[in-house]
């Protein structure tokens, strides 16, 4: 499971919810998330959710849970630290979460998934084949370029790179 806090705030008011609670939000979700995967029978009263005698019953006992959490923000790499079983998101992250989360040992990066940035293109003729796609993966960069500078919720700038390779 990866879990996101989101950053658009338009997404957050169409289900009713405060964005700037997101962060708050998604630390009780966890916590009551880890709970249950523990095999807990627990009651829980938070300023987000309210559980009485909660019992996760829908998954073999034998089964692996693992909370994979992404980070941008210091308060994203506290929560990996905190809740993650591993990190996913952008390489270049990869080892300041590895140091800070090292007191939480069992954080671990997914090196084999951890670039959520990657497009693979395989084609006979890839110069062709990229001159098809070029408009799309520009859409696709400047939509999230947009979303992420539409209320400035998050510091993260996109940059496409493009190869002639």
């Amino acid at each position: 499971m990866a879990v996101a806090i989101g950053y658009r705030r338009r997404e957050a008011e169409a289900y009713g919810a405060d964005f700037s609670t997101r962060g708050r939000r998604t630390d009780e979700f966890l916590e009551i998330v880890r709970r249950l995967w523990a095999g807990e029978t627990f009651s829980f009263e938070g300023k987000h959710f309210n559980l009485k005698n909660a019992v996760d019953c829908s998954l073999p006992k034998s089964r692996t849970h693992t909370a994979l959490s992404g980070r941008i923000t210091d308060k994203a790499m506290e929560r990996t630290a905190k809740y993650g079983d591993g990190y996913f998101g952008n390489m270049e992250f990869v080892t300041s979460t590895q140091r800070s989360c090292a007191p939480a040992a069992r954080i671990r990066p997914v090196r084999e998934s951890a670039s959520r940035d990657c497009f693979v293109l395989v084609a006979n003729d890839p110069e062709k084949a990229m001159h098809e796609v070029a408009p799309y993966f520009h859409y696709v960069n400047n939509a999230y370029g947009e979303w992420l500078n539409e209320d400035r919720a998050s510091r993260v700038s996109v940059i496409l790179r493009t190869s002639s390779r």
